[in-house]
Protein backbone atom coordinates (compact mmCIF):
# COMPACT_ATOMS: atom_id res chain seq x y z
CA UNK A 1 0.00 0.00 0.00
CA UNK A 2 1.38 3.66 -1.01
CA UNK A 3 1.10 5.64 1.72
CA UNK A 4 -1.16 7.87 0.63
CA UNK A 5 -3.49 4.84 0.26
CA UNK A 6 -2.52 4.27 4.42
CA UNK A 7 -3.29 7.94 5.09
CA UNK A 8 -7.05 7.93 3.01
CA UNK A 9 -7.76 4.21 5.00
CA UNK A 10 -6.74 6.25 8.32
CA UNK A 11 -9.41 9.01 7.65
CA UNK A 12 -12.19 6.69 7.13
CA UNK A 13 -11.31 5.32 10.37
CA UNK A 14 -11.57 8.23 11.58
CA UNK A 15 -14.88 9.78 10.34
CA UNK A 16 -16.19 6.07 11.74
CA UNK A 17 -15.04 6.84 15.03
CA UNK A 18 -16.49 10.45 14.95
CA UNK A 19 -19.70 8.88 13.64
CA UNK A 20 -19.89 6.05 16.84
CA UNK A 21 -18.97 8.77 19.00
CA UNK A 22 -22.38 10.74 18.03
CA UNK A 23 -24.38 7.38 17.81
CA UNK A 24 -23.19 6.64 21.63
CA UNK A 25 -23.84 10.16 22.52
CA UNK A 26 -27.69 9.53 21.70
CA UNK A 27 -27.41 6.51 23.44
CA UNK A 28 -26.13 7.63 26.38
CA UNK A 29 -28.92 10.75 26.37
CA UNK A 30 -31.63 8.16 26.21
CA UNK A 31 -30.48 5.98 29.26
CA UNK A 32 -33.25 6.76 32.38
CA UNK A 33 -30.12 8.09 34.25
CA UNK A 34 -31.26 11.30 35.07
CA UNK A 35 -27.64 12.95 35.24
CA UNK A 36 -24.63 12.38 32.75
CA UNK A 37 -21.41 12.12 33.59
CA UNK A 38 -19.80 15.49 32.47
CA UNK A 39 -16.59 13.24 31.72
CA UNK A 40 -18.09 10.95 29.74
CA UNK A 41 -19.88 14.00 28.07
CA UNK A 42 -16.46 15.29 27.15
CA UNK A 43 -14.95 12.04 25.94
CA UNK A 44 -17.23 11.01 22.99
CA UNK A 45 -17.33 14.99 22.34
CA UNK A 46 -13.63 14.38 22.00
CA UNK A 47 -14.04 11.26 19.62
CA UNK A 48 -15.67 13.05 17.03
CA UNK A 49 -12.90 15.93 17.44
CA UNK A 50 -10.30 13.28 16.96
CA UNK A 51 -11.65 11.77 14.58
CA UNK A 52 -12.51 14.55 12.22
CA UNK A 53 -9.63 15.70 12.73
CA UNK A 54 -7.37 12.77 12.15
CA UNK A 55 -9.60 12.51 9.07
CA UNK A 56 -8.59 15.78 8.19
CA UNK A 57 -5.34 15.64 8.50
CA UNK A 58 -4.57 12.31 6.82
CA UNK A 59 -7.03 13.52 3.59
CA UNK A 60 -4.93 16.62 3.07
CA UNK A 61 -1.40 15.06 2.03
CA UNK A 62 -3.18 12.69 -0.62
CA UNK A 63 -5.32 15.89 -1.90
CA UNK A 64 -2.04 18.28 -1.46
CA UNK A 65 0.22 15.54 -2.84
CA UNK A 66 -1.05 15.55 -6.96
CA UNK A 67 0.65 19.00 -6.90
CA UNK A 68 4.40 18.85 -7.81
CA UNK A 69 5.21 21.98 -5.23
CA UNK A 70 3.98 19.26 -2.65
CA UNK A 71 7.12 16.90 -3.27
CA UNK A 72 9.56 16.37 -0.69
CA UNK A 73 9.81 17.04 3.34
CA UNK A 74 8.32 20.55 3.22
CA UNK A 75 4.43 19.31 3.08
CA UNK A 76 5.29 16.88 5.85
CA UNK A 77 7.13 19.32 8.37
CA UNK A 78 4.14 22.07 7.69
CA UNK A 79 1.10 19.33 8.40
CA UNK A 80 2.69 17.97 11.68
CA UNK A 81 4.09 21.75 12.69
CA UNK A 82 0.01 22.38 12.21
CA UNK A 83 -0.80 19.37 14.25
CA UNK A 84 1.72 20.10 16.96
CA UNK A 85 0.09 23.74 17.46
CA UNK A 86 -3.37 22.36 17.64
CA UNK A 87 -2.82 19.39 19.66
CA UNK A 88 -1.28 21.06 22.78
CA UNK A 89 -3.64 23.51 23.31
CA UNK A 90 -6.69 20.18 22.74
CA UNK A 91 -5.13 18.42 25.19
CA UNK A 92 -4.18 20.96 27.66
CA UNK A 93 -8.30 21.81 27.96
CA UNK A 94 -8.56 17.90 28.41
CA UNK A 95 -6.42 17.96 30.79
CA UNK A 96 -8.63 20.52 32.56
CA UNK A 97 -11.51 18.76 32.48
CA UNK A 98 -9.80 15.76 33.28
CA UNK A 99 -8.53 17.41 36.80
CA UNK A 100 -12.07 18.02 37.97
CA UNK A 101 -13.30 14.60 36.76
CA UNK A 102 -10.31 13.01 39.03
CA UNK A 103 -11.01 14.78 41.98
CA UNK A 104 -15.24 14.18 42.03
CA UNK A 105 -13.62 9.94 41.57
CA UNK A 106 -15.32 9.55 37.92
CA UNK A 107 -11.80 9.33 36.71
CA UNK A 108 -8.59 7.94 37.44
CA UNK A 109 -5.29 9.46 37.47
CA UNK A 110 -4.05 5.87 35.72
CA UNK A 111 -6.71 7.00 32.50
CA UNK A 112 -4.44 10.22 32.02
CA UNK A 113 -0.95 8.82 32.62
CA UNK A 114 -1.84 6.37 29.99
CA UNK A 115 -3.32 8.91 27.43
CA UNK A 116 -0.03 11.24 28.40
CA UNK A 117 1.50 8.30 27.43
CA UNK A 118 0.23 8.29 24.07
CA UNK A 119 0.37 12.10 23.84
CA UNK A 120 3.75 11.99 24.09
CA UNK A 121 4.67 9.50 21.17
CA UNK A 122 2.26 11.55 18.59
CA UNK A 123 3.75 14.73 19.33
CA UNK A 124 6.66 13.27 19.74
CA UNK A 125 6.71 11.80 16.23
CA UNK A 126 5.16 15.47 14.84
CA UNK A 127 7.97 16.93 16.35
CA UNK A 128 10.41 14.79 14.84
CA UNK A 129 9.46 15.60 11.16
CA UNK A 130 8.98 19.59 12.57
CA UNK A 131 12.77 19.64 13.70
CA UNK A 132 14.64 17.04 11.72
CA UNK A 133 12.36 16.14 8.06
CA UNK A 134 13.94 13.12 6.20
CA UNK A 135 12.28 10.44 4.02
CA UNK A 136 11.00 8.96 6.87
CA UNK A 137 8.85 12.41 7.53
CA UNK A 138 5.36 10.68 5.73
CA UNK A 139 6.06 7.40 8.09
CA UNK A 140 6.16 9.30 11.33
CA UNK A 141 3.04 11.77 10.32
CA UNK A 142 1.13 8.42 9.55
CA UNK A 143 2.11 7.06 12.46
CA UNK A 144 1.10 10.12 14.20
CA UNK A 145 -2.54 10.08 13.08
CA UNK A 146 -2.66 6.59 14.44
CA UNK A 147 -1.86 7.44 17.90
CA UNK A 148 -4.58 10.11 17.72
CA UNK A 149 -6.95 7.09 16.51
CA UNK A 150 -5.55 5.50 19.06
CA UNK A 151 -6.71 7.88 21.70
CA UNK A 152 -10.24 8.54 19.98
CA UNK A 153 -10.58 5.09 20.88
CA UNK A 154 -9.58 5.01 24.34
CA UNK A 155 -11.45 8.12 25.05
CA UNK A 156 -14.90 5.96 22.79
CA UNK A 157 -14.21 3.44 25.49
CA UNK A 158 -14.02 5.19 28.36
CA UNK A 159 -16.73 7.94 27.08
CA UNK A 160 -19.62 5.04 25.91
CA UNK A 161 -19.02 2.60 28.02
CA UNK A 162 -17.42 3.65 31.12
CA UNK A 163 -14.42 1.69 30.67
CA UNK A 164 -11.53 3.18 32.97
CA UNK A 165 -8.64 2.20 34.05
CA UNK A 166 -8.52 1.42 37.56
CA UNK A 167 -5.74 0.98 40.68
CA UNK A 168 -5.63 -2.46 41.80
CA UNK A 169 -7.83 -2.71 44.71
CA UNK A 170 -5.83 -3.48 47.54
Amino acid sequence: MSPDDVLLSLAQVGVTLAALSGVAGILESRRNDPRQDPISIRLLRDVALLGMLAALFAVLPPVLHQDAAMNGAGPWRFFSATGVILWVPLYATFLRDARKAVRSATFSWLDILLGFAIQLIGLGLLISNVVAPSAASSVRYTLAIVTVLVLAGLSFLEGAFGFRVRPPAA
